[in-house]
């Protein structure tokens, strides 16, 4: 039989939270994990149990080219942002191939769980990839097209384009005196931007006789018009006497027009 004191100190080196020698509880000991094969003092060998470490999740291709193939079709109506969102359109349809080419085309039906939601996520970021590609290049032909015919406007040799922008309408062209006596001519002349933008337009009018010979012109100068904008102007006002009899049966119409 041991005696306690025996026991106590036999306890503390069996591992055994116990009391020393002197009486004072002995605090536990905290042990480090060995690995497998290890050797502890008090349990010998293979004592600590060895766990697998997790495996690292892969990237998840199907939902990253969903994600980029949305953000690229959201980025692609911005001015600048666009070419970045042309970027990750490329991204996404190189994921999305890649994740593609993972299923075999004959087993799509049979499809379920995780694998039919990342064929479904891969096919659907490929497709607003796609969608944000044909964006971009429609709004860069855009861009070319309305920059070319800017300079056609402003050159003079696109009056038919400026027409489409502005409207003019002609009155009836009238004659008179004022109080003091002194002849009136006026041809009342309307002119509206129809366009979204501010634009400044020079338009060049012609009289015609009903041969459709040229009997005189005027010109109006409409500076920095807002869109809808609708302003009116006086023409032919300082003609001579026979011009002014040639005008009451004169047509009238725009030769020239040009857009700034």
């Amino acid at each position: 039989m041991f005696s306690s004191q025996v026991r106590d100190e036999y306890d503390v080196y069996a591992g055994t939270p116990g009391r020393t020698w002197y009486g004072k509880r002995r605090k536990p000991a905290v042990r480090k994990a060995t690995p497998k094969g290890g050797y502890d003092r008090y349990r010998g060998y293979d004592a600590v149990d060895y766990v697998e470490p997790k495996p690292v999740k892969s990237v998840d291709f199907s939902m990253s080219a969903l994600v980029l193939g949305a953000s690229a079709l959201v980025l692609a109506w911005w001015p600048i942002l666009k070419y970045i969102g042309l970027v990750f359109a490329m991204i996404a349809v190189v994921m999305a191939t890649r994740e593609l080419s993972r299923f075999d085309p004959a087993a799509r039906i049979r499809m379920k769980g995780e694998a039919a939601h990342a064929e479904r996520w891969a096919r659907t970021g490929r497709t607003l990839a796609l969608v944000a590609v044909a964006v971009v290049i429609g709004n860069s032909l855009w861009g070319l097209k309305t920059a070319h015919d800017d300079k056609v406007k402003a050159s003079g040799g696109g009056t038919d384009l400026v027409l489409t922008d502005v409207k003019v309408d002609f009155g009836i062209f009238t004659t008179g005196y004022n109080g003091v006596g002194q002849p009136i001519r006026s041809l009342p002349v309307t002119i509206k931007n129809r366009s979204g933008s501010t634009h400044s337009f020079d338009i060049q009018i012609e009289a015609l006789n009903d041969k459709g010979q040229r009997i005189a012109s005027d010109e109006l100068l409409e500076q920095a018009m807002s869109p809808g904008e609708t302003r009116q102007q006086a023409l032919f006002q300082f003609v001579d006497d026979p011009t002014t009899n040639s005008l009451k049966a004169a047509s009238f119409r725009v030769a020239t027009a040009t857009e700034k």
